[in-house]
């Protein structure tokens, strides 16, 4: 990763799971994840981040939803 590059592509916490997988070379396990690799995103690979949308729960309800700039907060 060239170093003081600036993205502002979103992400949130699952995905560090299987981006650190990616960095790795390591496979995931035999069950779905829940995050996406970051890693082509953050080596300048892939334009742009493979989350379009960021949708955060509180207690079984839609918190907010977060669209590039944009955020919804109910």
């Amino acid at each position: 990763i060239p170093p003081r590059r600036v993205l502002d592509g979103l992400g949130q916490l699952p995905d560090l799971f299987a981006t650190c997988l990616a960095a790795a070379k390591v496979s995931a396990p035999p069950r779905p994840l829940d995050g996406r690799s970051l890693l082509p995103y953050l080596q300048g690979t892939s334009p742009e981040s493979p989350r379009r949308y960021v949708y955060s729960f509180q207690g079984g309800r839609l918190a907010a939803v977060a669209d590039g700039r944009w955020k919804l907060v109910t």
